[in-house]
């Protein structure tokens, strides 16, 4: 089973979603979020875009909230 990765789109409103990628989808995920400068992107809890006004205070709740997800199967469509 490849790792999987927890991302988590953060939007400028405070809204976030999340998603769970397995490693060989990781790459095109990330430059697919690049295209998407509005929202702020994790990986793994990890900044990988800061986006466009985009509080970075939020980052602890959401965290928080998202370590309960156990990430084992893809969520492909990834939204």
């Amino acid at each position: 089973m490849s790792k999987m990765h927890i991302t988590i789109g953060i939007y400028p409103n405070g809204d976030w979603k999340w998603n769970c990628v397995p490693e060989e989808n990781l790459k095109g995920h990330i430059e697919y979020q690049d295209l998407r400068p509005g929202r702020m992107f994790l990986v793994d809890g990890k900044i990988v875009n800061k986006g466009i006004g985009v509080d970075e205070a939020l980052i602890p709740d959401i965290l928080e909230k998202v370590k309960r997800i156990n990430p084992t199967k893809d969520s492909q469509p990834y939204i």
